[in-house]
C-alpha cells in the first residue's frame, strides 16, 4: 500500500519539496517479515518487490533501483542514525531535521588534513547524512537523483561548502575504509552505490593500501557516474590486509555521494563442502519446428535441459536441484557458493561450459543473503559457467540457520550443433568467508 506522491499542507503536489516527493510504503504478505518502521526503503522498491510477490525473477542485468522488501541489508553508515545533528548553516533545510554528522563509524577514519578552515558546517570534509536532509540543501541539482542511496549515506560536497566563507584552498577530504583481512586470497573485491556529478576540476577515485604500503589507485571517475561499482584487485603475497581510500576534491564543483560499501575476498579457500551435479542435454535432430525437449529428474538423476530452436539457435533451460545451506557456526563473517561446469561430450563431440549459463534466486528471501548475478552463455555474449561464478553469498547476520538457493539454467548452442546425449558435470562448492 502506497501513495504515488507527497503533499503540501496548502495543497498540489509535482514539485520538489520534501513533502511532495516522500510517501510511505506498507507491505506485509508471504516473505516479508514484520519488522516495524524501516529508514532503508523506498518507493523505488515498489516494483521489484510486487515483481517477485507475483512470482516473477528480477534479472540483476536490468539494473533496477529498487530492490525487493526483504533483501536490504544496512551498512556501517546506518549505525550513525542515532547521532545524526539537526542543521547548522544549512538554512534550506527545515529546523529541528535531524540529519548529519562529521563523526564516521567505528573502524573508519576521514582525513580532512588538507581541508581549508571554514566553509558550511554540515558539509566540511566528508560527511554522513540522509537523502532527505541533504536534497534539502538546494533542491533541482541532482542529489534526489541519489535513488541507491538507503539511510544514512556518505557525502562529499564541495559545492555546498564553498557556500561559506574559508580559508584559502580547495575542498580536499578522503574517507578511509576499516582494515579488511585477505591472508591467503587471491583477489580483493569493492562494492559500492555512489552518485558523483563531475565539474571541472573535480577529483574522485578510489585508493588501496595492502599491509599499511602507500595508496594505490584503483579506480577514478572522469566524468558523471550514478550506479553501483565493483573494484577487482589482486591480493599482493602475503599481503593480511587492505584498506581503501575515497578521495574526493574540487573548488565549488558538484559532489560524491557513497553508501552500501561492502568487501569481499576470493580464492585459495579450500570448499568447505562440494557436491558434482550431473547434467544432460539431449540434442536431436532439428526439424522444421526446431523441437527439442529436456527433462528434469531428482535423487541424483541427471537435470535434463528442454527446449528447442530460438531463432538461430538451440536453447535449452531448467531448474538447478535447490542447494541448501546450514550454517551454525558460533562467529563467522558470512559464506559463499560457487558453481562451474565441465565440457558437456557426447562421444567425441564436445563443446564448452561456456554454453551454460544461469539466473541464481532465493527459494526464500531472507535477509542478508544474496544470489549471484546472472551469467549469460556465450551464445549472448558472456563467459557461461566455464568458471566458478557466484551461486549465492552470506554476510555475518544471513548466514545464520539455513538458506535454499536455486538457479534457472539456460544451455545456448549453434543450430547446428551435432545430434547426441551430452552430459556434463556441475559441481557446486559452498566457502566458508573470513
Amino acid at each position: 500500500m502506497t501513495a504515488d506522491h507527497g503533499h503540501l499542507p496548502k495543497g498540489g503536489h509535482g514539485g520538489r519539496a520534501q513533502t511532495e516527493r516522500a510517501t510511505f510504503v506498507i507491505a506485509a504478505g508471504d516473505g516479508i517479515e514484520p519488522r516495524g518502521r524501516q529508514e532503508n526503503l523506498a518507493i523505488t522498491d515498489i516494483a521489484p518487490t510486487v515483481m517477485r510477490q507475483a512470482g516473477v525473477a528480477v534479472d540483476p542485468a536490468w539494473g533496477l533501483d529498487g530492490t525487493p522488501i526483504g533483501d536490504d541489508v544496512s551498512d556501517d553508515f546506518d549505525s550513525l542514525r542515532p547521532a545524526l545533528a539537526p542543521r547548522v548553516d544549512e538554512t534550506g533545510v527545515p529546523a529541528g531535521t535531524l540529519g548529519f554528522t562529521t563523526t564516521p563509524p567505528t573502524g573508519w577514519s576521514v582525513d580532512n588534513s588538507a581541508m581549508p578552515s571554514g566553509g558550511v558546517t554540515e558539509w566540511r570534509g566528508w560527511s554522513f547524512t540522509t537523502q532527505t536532509f541533504w536534497s534539502a540543501a538546494e533542491a533541482g541539482q541532482a542529489r534526489e537523483n541519489f535513488t541507491r542511496g538507503r539511510d544514512v549515506i556518505a557525502v562529499a560536497d564541495s559545492d555546498e561548502w564553498d557556500d561559506k566563507a574559508h580559508g584559502a584552498g580547495k575542498f580536499d577530504s578522503t574517507l578511509v575504509t576499516p582494515d579488511y583481512a585477505v591472508a591467503g586470497k587471491e583477489q580483493a573485491v569493492l562494492t559500492f552505490e555512489h552518485s558523483y556529478r563531475h565539474d571541472r576540476v573535480q577529483v574522485a577515485e578510489v585508493l588501496v593500501s595492502f599491509d599499511g604500503a602507500a595508496p594505490v589507485q584503483v579506480a577514478s571517475f572522469p566524468a558523471s557516474d550514478n550506479g553501483k561499482r565493483a573494484i577487482v584487485t589482486d591480493v599482493p603475497a602475503g599481503a593480511r590486509t587492505a584498506q581503501y581510500r575515497f578521495h574526493y576534491s574540487g573548488t565549488n564543483d558538484w559532489f560524491w555521494a557513497l553508501d552500501q560499501v561492502r568487501f569481499a575476498a576470493q580464492g585459495q579457500t579450500d570448499p568447505a563442502g562440494a557436491e558434482g551435479i550431473a547434467l544432460e542435454a539431449v540434442v536431436e535432430e532439428v526439424v522444421t519446428e526446431g523441437k527439442l525437449s529436456m527433462t528434469v529428474a531428482g535423487d541424483g538423476a541427471p537435470v535434463r535441459l528442454a527446449g528447442g530452436l530460438d531463432g538461430d539457435h538451440l536453447a535449452y533451460t531448467a531448474a538447478l536441484p535447490v542447494v541448501s545451506v546450514s550454517d551454525t557456526r558460533r562467529d563467522a563473517a558470512g559464506w559463499a557458493v560457487s558453481g562451474q561446469s565441465t565440457a558437456f561430450s557426447a562421444g567425441s563431440t564436445t563443446f564448452g561450459a561456456d554454453r551454460l549459463g544461469w539466473s541464481p534466486r532465493l527459494v526464500v528471501d531472507k535477509p542478508g543473503v544474496t544470489a549471484g548475478q546472472r551469467i549469460a552463455s556465450a551464445q549472448a555474449g558472456g563467459a557461461g559457467l566455464s568458471t566458478p561464478q557466484t551461486l549465492a553469498g552470506a554476510d555475518a547476520i544471513g548466514r545464520k540457520g539455513t538458506s535454499d538457493v536455486t538457479a534457472d539454467l539456460a544451455l545456448e548452442l549453434p543450430a547446428d550443433t551435432a545430434p547426441g546425449s551430452y552430459g556434463a558435470t556441475l559441481t557446486v562448492s559452498l566457502f566458508p568467508v573470513d
